[in-house]
């Protein structure tokens, strides 16, 4: 008698779930064609708070699709940066790095840190795929400066009292390259990088630029600056907003986004010519000459020929099969949620891509040939984002087992619609705010803090890297709000800084997070990655020492998350009062509630500002003879630092 009882209920329930379904692909449907001006958002508002945040979602969507309509030769540009990734992967698998290293770690043996230099480029692509430029430009930096400094250290340079951050690194890189017969050049640089947004120039030291496999030339300096400007919200704007706002309402890139990839697309270039030298005299201390060959031979780009090739046979038993649109499906670029890049079925099918690559590197030809330059990176690509998805269910895991009860799978699911409501909603102000400083302070909030969550599901310090772009970029909108003089004077400023920024706002009590940040946006030798996450874990209150560290990234984004709901409803009752009314009904509902939580927020600004003084102690990114061996004397310039 029970039985069809059970199935009676079953099918009710399926009903209710095909029901529910329906409702939200309309919702969708209706939300992706709300015009994105002021008009057309104050009457999606009249109707109520729910149908704002129905658009606001629908608005997201319809950006998970755009990533894919870019069209494959910018797609192909991109990855093209890629191309020694093939023949470092398996030079350093045979010197010892583990595939079993989350990619975001950077720690562990002289292998697998420099293996976290690939990761680290595989992922500054994949955020550059999605359009996320900031992102991107964060992580580029990151690792410019990292491979910066293993340069200098082989050359037994060092930065001299005065001298900028430009010219050393002009400096450092006109030391000798091993890559090309004509490595060097004093003509000026090319297109597109021959007339750079704003005031950034290249020093006027003299100085070379790197030649690569293409015949292209490459000014790093000029590079160093660009991204810095990116990320200060200062140059290449259009690229910025592209993100934002872009490329929901267009295929092409503007000229703004073509020359961001290029700066992005050859930092990511520079960084992989020196983590070829340095794997190379791995190979060569073992007597490995082969590989040490190759590596010298490896172009910086796709081959044209490799690209001309018209061979397209299927690779037996994968899905998809060999393509022959050689571009990383969307279901490699997506973030690591449980219903996106964490879907089993994600999963497997990543993992799937993953196994070709992994058989090509023991030797075999799973599509019964030699693959294109370009496809085989994108199994490469494949290959690194599993180990992604890999490391973030472990991470999971081990998150469970020490929280306890307190974990909570679905709570990734509410931070990501929080998450999905404030970015989308201040990419519209960054669209709709008629002072441009304003509006570009908000279009980079907009793309930055979708990059921090990005990278903080997989683990990643650098999310907090970006997340200091936000901060800053939060403060200046306060600032140009509340203090338009004020903040016309630090625009006038070159030597503005995130502090000066944060002082204006009246955020002087977040001193000590933008230290903390400050430290995770670089790698220089005085970089104490490990003390800023201490001082992160100390932010939090009500919670538990020894969990503390777990979440304190986290909760750090949560935070300055909060002042920007906060700052948002401001600005934009200065636009529309109807359109702020609902979003702050909307953010009430996912726990940002931007006026009811004044005082909370006040008190977190005090527990911060407590903790200034508190020491960072040693340095991460310092010489370990123990990890990090001396290369022979035949290559001394190779040696890691």
């Amino acid at each position: 008698m029970s039985k069809p009882r059970r199935g009676r209920d079953q099918r009710i329930r399926d009903n209710k779930v095909q029901l529910l379904r329906r409702r939200v692909s309309k919702a969708d449907s209706l939300g992706r064609k709300v015009s994105p001006t002021v008009e057309a958002y104050e009457r999606v508002s009249k109707k109520s708070s729910k149908k704002l945040a129905q658009t606001l979602i629908a608005r997201h969507t319809l950006r998970m699709d755009a990533i894919r309509l870019t069209g494959e030769h910018q797609q192909v540009a991109i990855l093209s940066a890629l191309a020694p990734v093939t023949i470092l992967d398996k030079a350093l698998l045979h010197s010892g790095a583990s595939t079993r290293r989350p990619p975001a770690a950077y720690v562990g043996g002289w292998a697998d840190h420099l293996a976290w230099g690939v990761d680290s480029a595989v992922s500054a692509v994949r955020l550059l795929l999605c359009g996320q430029v900031v992102g991107a430009a964060a992580l580029v930096r990151n690792q410019l400066e990292r491979w910066t400094f293993h340069r200098a250290t082989n050359a037994g340079l060092e930065q001299q009292p005065g001298e900028s951050t430009a010219e050393y690194v002009a400096r450092v890189w006109t030391a000798e390259d091993h890559f090309h017969p004509e490595w060097f050049s004093t003509e000026g640089l090319s297109d597109p990088l021959a007339e750079p947004e704003g005031e950034v120039r290249e020093p006027s030291i003299d100085h070379k630029h790197v030649v690569i496999s293409n015949g292209s030339e490459i000014c790093p300096a000029l590079l160093y600056e660009l991204l810095s400007e990116v990320m200060h919200g200062r140059a290449l704007l259009e690229a910025v907003s592209w993100d934002s706002n872009g490329m929901l309402q267009s295929e092409e890139w503007p000229d703004g986004m073509s020359v961001a990839v290029g700066v992005i697309v050859d930092a990511i270039t520079l960084c992989l010519r020196e983590l070829r030298a340095a794997v190379a005299s791995l190979a060569e201390r073992t007597g490995r000459d082969a590989a040490v060959e190759a590596l010298r031979r490896s172009l910086d780009t796709f081959s044209e020929a490799s690209r001309e090739s018209e061979s397209h046979e299927e690779a037996p038993n994968v899905q998809p099969a060999a393509p022959q649109v050689a571009t990383p499906p969307l279901l490699t670029l997506m973030p690591l949620l449980p219903n996106e890049g964490l879907n089993p079925e994600v999963r497997q099918s990543v993992a799937r891509l993953g196994a070709v690559y992994s058989a090509v590197m023991s030797g075999q030809r799973p599509a019964g040939r030699l693959f294109r330059d370009d496809e085989l990176t994108t199994y490469a690509f494949a290959w690194h984002r599993a180990r992604s998805i890999r490391a973030a269910n472990a991470a999971l895991d081990t998150e469970k087992r020490i929280l306890g009860d307190q974990f909570n799978i679905d709570s990734l699911t509410g931070r990501a619609t929080r998450w999905v409501l404030l970015t989308e909603s201040v990419s519209l102000l960054g669209r709709w705010h008629q002072r441009p400083e304003a509006s570009a302070a908000a279009t980079l909030i907009g793309t930055a803090l979708r990059s921090a969550y990005w990278l903080w599901l997989e683990d990643d310090d650098r999310a907090m890297s970006v997340l200091r772009c936000v901060l800053e970029q939060a403060s200046r909108l306060r600032t140009w709000r509340i203090k338009p003089a004020k903040a016309a004077v630090l625009e006038s400023r070159v030597e503005t800084t995130p502090r000066d920024w944060l002082e204006a706002a009246g955020w002087k009590r977040l001193a000590a997070l933008n230290r903390a940040l400050g430290e995770l946006a670089h790698t220089k030798s005085t970089s104490r990655w490990t003390g800023a996450r201490e001082l992160l874990a100390k932010f939090q209150m009500d919670v538990e020492d020894d969990k503390a560290i777990y979440t304190a990234r986290g909760a750090s984004i949560d935070f300055v998350a909060q002042l920007v709901a906060q700052e948002l409803c401001a600005e934009m009752e200065e636009i529309s009062p109807t359109i702020s009314e609902k979003l702050c009904e909307v953010f009430l509902h996912v726990d940002l509630e931007p006026r009811q939580q004044a005082q909370t927020v006040e008190e977190q600004l005090d527990h911060i500002w407590n903790h200034r003084g508190v020491d960072l102690g040693i340095s991460d990114f310092v010489k370990l003879p123990e990890l990090w061996p001396q290369s022979t004397a035949t290559s001394s310039a190779l040696q890691p630092s």
